[in-house]
């Protein structure tokens, strides 16, 4: 999916973090964040994935503004993996996190189906971490 941000201006605790952030990247591109701590990277992500709302400007994932979307639908388009040492995925191994990206896929009360199963294993192996899976 496409995704666009567009004139990005986050504050937090009224100072400005970024101003007039723009990017497009299109389906299949691989796109790298690099800069010195504090520079943005991570905040700039936080507002692609809806964790961060933005003061100004516009996110679009397949063409649409994630903050208009259903919470769930949002969800359903985006996904972080965090560096964070004290997340919640301590303990979980490989395949179990690559499966947390189908929770927005099931009920209240869902389970992971056969479709589950597959989307976890066709996406570990087209990032080549099926061998990675039980660590």
């Amino acid at each position: 999916m496409k995704l666009t941000v567009d004139g990005l201006h986050v504050t937090l605790d009224h100072q400005p973090i970024l101003r007039d952030v723009s990017l497009d990247a299109a389906q299949g591109d691989i796109v790298g964040l690099i800069g010195p701590n504090g520079s943005g990277k991570s905040t700039l992500l936080r507002a692609v994935y809806r964790s961060l709302r933005p003061a100004q400007g516009v996110v679009r994932v397949a063409g649409d503004d994630v903050w208009k979307l259903p919470a769930r639908t949002a969800a359903r388009r985006t996904a972080a993996v965090l560096q964070d040492s004290n997340s919640n995925a301590v303990g979980l191994c490989v395949q179990e996190i690559v499966a947390l990206g189908r929770t927005p896929h099931h009920g209240l009360l869902g389970r992971d189906g056969a479709e589950d199963h597959r989307a976890v294993a066709e996406a570990m192996d087209v990032c080549g971490a099926r061998p990675l899976a039980e660590r």
